[in-house]
């Protein structure tokens, strides 16, 4: 009769090599797919009909801005383009905006902005705009005491995403990442395989 407590691994491979399959295929799965949602989402666009470029909103992001998880975040607009002419400022939440705008079919339309917690209706013209050579609008001036925003996914900073804290920086002011998201996957990851093989 066999009087050994079951251990929730297979028969006839060692504790630490169980421990080791299990941390190598969440590492080969979970974190890669969690970098490429991360990286997808966050993945800046350029839309040439409007001058701007923008962002997903992601859930990250979201949180950090204190927005819901849906529309586009002008992440930077070109100096006298489309965009600039019609009010749209980096920050603002694309919320609302005709495709045939959006790709250059039609050339006048309007596009709905969050700003602030207000829905702004702004009539725009679109021209096709090239990006070379040209200049994007800056934040505006320096604060009198520059500003340390520190960035960790973890929660513990000022934001959990680089782009909610390069919106809030203006010149002067530090961006410091403190760790990636892939470092506290990995660390889950351990602390799954720790209570896995524990149970």
């Amino acid at each position: 009769m066999n009087t050994m407590k079951p251990t929730g691994q297979p028969r006839g491979i060692p504790g630490p090599c169980w421990r080791a399959i299990v941390i190598a295929l969440i590492l080969l799965f979970v974190v890669p797919l969690a970098r490429a949602e991360q990286s997808s989402a966050s993945q800046t666009r350029w839309n040439k009909n409007l001058g701007l470029f923008y962002v997903k909103v992601w859930k990250s992001l979201a949180l950090d801005l204190g927005v819901a998880e849906k529309g586009l975040l002008v992440a930077g607009v070109l100096k006298d383009s489309s965009a600039h002419k019609a009010g749209i400022m980096r920050g603002d939440i694309i919320i609302g905006v005709r495709p045939e705008i959006w790709n250059g079919q039609k050339k006048a339309g309007q596009v709905k902005v969050s700003r602030d917690g207000e829905i702004l209706s702004l009539d725009v013209t679109s021209k096709k705009h090239a990006v070379s050579g040209e200049t994007l609008v800056t934040a505006g001036t320096c604060r009198s005491k520059p500003k340390r925003i520190i960035v960790d996914p973890t929660g513990n900073g000022d934001f959990q995403t680089i782009t909610a804290a390069m919106l809030e920086a203006m010149a002067g002011d530090t961006v410091l990442v403190k760790a990636s998201r892939a470092v506290g996957l990995e660390r889950l990851a351990e602390r799954i395989v720790q209570r896995f093989s524990a149970g």
